[in-house]
């Protein structure tokens, strides 16, 4: 989380603290998914992630992803990313971009 922190404070400066902190939820989320490589997973799983292997191209891909996500719900339902960040409808739109994704690259 704290690799997602960071990188979203300097690629997304633009956004307000709690906008930057929605979008690093979810990009940690993403890294979860991107690791894991499934998208149920129990927090002893996520826990066992290493993080030395978050690169920063893996941040990158999982920033892009989901800001792609928000981008396409904002234009969808005509709300902030603040008010979507906290929609159910945001977790379920991240994760079947994920599988999307997953899918496509087999």
């Amino acid at each position: 989380m704290k690799q997602a922190e960071a990188y979203i404070k300097i690629t997304e400066d633009h956004l307000t603290n709690e906008e930057r902190n929605n979008i690093t939820f979810y990009v940690a989320m993403y890294i979860a998914l991107m690791k894991l490589g499934f998208s149920t997973y129990r927090a002893e799983e996520v826990a066992s992630i290493d993080l030395d292997s978050i690169t920063p191209d893996l941040l990158f891909n999982c920033a892009v992803a989901v800001t792609f996500v928000f981008d396409k719900l904002e234009k969808e339902t005509y709300r902030f990313l603040d008010v979507i960040a906290k929609q159910p409808v945001t977790t379920e739109e991240v994760i079947k971009h994920f599988e999307e994704a997953r899918k496509n690259k087999t």
